[in-house]
């Protein structure tokens, strides 16, 4: 390797490294955050999951924050695909390790979903939700109290812009 080689490649090695410590540093800015949001309380933290990026981050964070008190919840239905549902299976299983309990949803004997006037998306998430804590309930006994019971999801700061997602409101 000559001069020029050597330091085109200690530069690139110097911006890798930089990267990974701003990507280490956000991080642990994002565990903190997670962490803040179910200090100290009993109960368990349930991730809205759907195998994507997304929730699979999110579930990543919070099952590395609260290993003994996270889950991820899935909803299944006649909408979710069956190759989505084993991937995102798989992905809670070997990829984070996060207990995945898998929820029946009703979103299909919603009227308002059917019609699919622009709210169908607020309306799936009003059937997840409610399903998802009526079942994480059930699964983990009938005392859990709503503020028992802490919901993640993968909104992105660009979702916020967003006039079509309107499941947001119902989060």
């Amino acid at each position: 390797m000559n001069e020029d080689e050597e330091k085109k490649t200690r530069t690139v090695v110097a911006n890798r490294l930089g990267e990974a410590a701003t990507m280490a540093a956000l991080l642990e800015r994002v565990l903190a955050r997670v962490r803040a949001g179910g200090a100290g309380a009993p109960g368990v933290n349930v991730v809205a999951y759907s195998g994507g990026v997304d929730s699979s981050v999110v579930a990543a964070c919070v099952h590395r924050v609260f290993p003994e008190r996270a889950v991820a919840a899935l909803g299944v239905s006649a909408s979710l695909p069956r190759r989505q549902l084993e991937q995102a299976r798989e992905v809670a299983r070997e990829d984070i390790g996060i207990p995945l309990v898998e929820v029946r949803t009703s979103e299909g004997s919603r009227p308002a979903y059917v019609a699919n006037e622009g709210e169908s998306c607020y309306h799936c998430k009003v059937s997840l939700y409610g399903d998802v804590l009526e079942d994480i309930r059930r699964h983990f006994g009938a005392s859990s109290r709503p503020h028992e019971i802490r919901l993640f999801n993968g909104t992105n700061a660009d979702d916020l812009e967003d006039p079509t997602r309107l499941g947001l409101i119902v989060s």
